[in-house]
């Protein structure tokens, strides 16, 4: 006789996400957005975030912010284009914004680089002074948040 099996775990879920209109080779952008979307601690650092203490990369930090409120807002049947984060994002880092000879198509990027380059830039930009919130349960002073 055998043993019942044990049953299968619920798999985590998370609820549906908005999707990001394509802006001409922005999928690695999107997609490292969307998983960035996921993670609470940035989230939550992005709506506490005030740019006190940001010498600079504020203008990207609150650009992500927005986009990441778009897509709070939107739901998973819904397109969010992000025309705005992308302006910005391409503006903060070059790289990003070469294109093809003779003003062709955007280079295709990398998924991984471009992770890399939010993760570094959002740690660099996201410091919050300590007379900012008190109550706030990010780190204060100089270290990043990230």
């Amino acid at each position: 006789m055998t043993s019942p099996s044990p049953s299968p775990s619920p798999a985590l879920t998370c609820p549906p996400v908005a999707g990001l209109t394509n802006l001409g080779n922005t999928c690695y952008l999107n997609s490292t957005l969307q998983c960035m979307k996921i993670i609470p601690e940035l989230s939550t650092s992005l709506q506490k975030f005030s740019g006190a203490g940001a010498a600079q990369g504020k203008e990207f930090v609150f650009a992500m912010r927005d986009l990441m409120t778009q897509l709070d807002r939107a739901n998973a049947a819904q397109e969010v284009t992000p025309i705005s984060f992308v302006n910005v994002f391409r503006a903060s880092f070059p790289a990003f914004a070469e294109r093809m000879p003779n003003n062709g198509p955007w280079k295709q990027q990398d998924a991984q680089e471009c992770w890399s380059t939010l993760v570094n830039a959002l740690g660099q930009s996201m410091v919050v002074a300590s007379a900012v919130d008190a109550t706030s349960d990010l780190p204060s002073a100089s270290p990043p948040l990230l």
